[in-house]
């Protein structure tokens, strides 16, 4: 599971505190999970076009992330294995 979000990610009326969108990160098993939480990031996210740097990233650690767990592809779990938190987002595995 890739779950992802960002420290301003807010619904007004639903969502006041944007850890509460981590609640399917820790829930379950922990095995295979991983969060991204970029560094100001609302809840806009999947309406940014790719030309938006963290829509981009957020975007290409997606595919990296499907093949890897989708495809078995080898060198994308090699990619994924290195992913490590930055100055713009922090990544949490479970």
């Amino acid at each position: 599971m890739l779950l992802l979000t960002g420290d301003a990610d807010l619904v007004p009326g639903a969502v006041t505190d944007w850890r509460d969108h981590l609640s399917p990160y820790e829930g379950g098993p922990a095995a295979g999970r991983m969060a991204w939480i970029g560094k100001g990031v609302d809840h806009g996210l999947a309406a940014r076009a790719l030309t938006d740097p963290m829509a981009a990233k957020a975007a290409a650690l997606s595919v990296t992330f499907l093949d890897a767990n989708l495809l078995g592809d080898a060198a994308a779990k090699t990619r994924l294995a290195a992913t490590d938190s930055t100055a713009d987002a922090e990544i949490r595995r479970r």
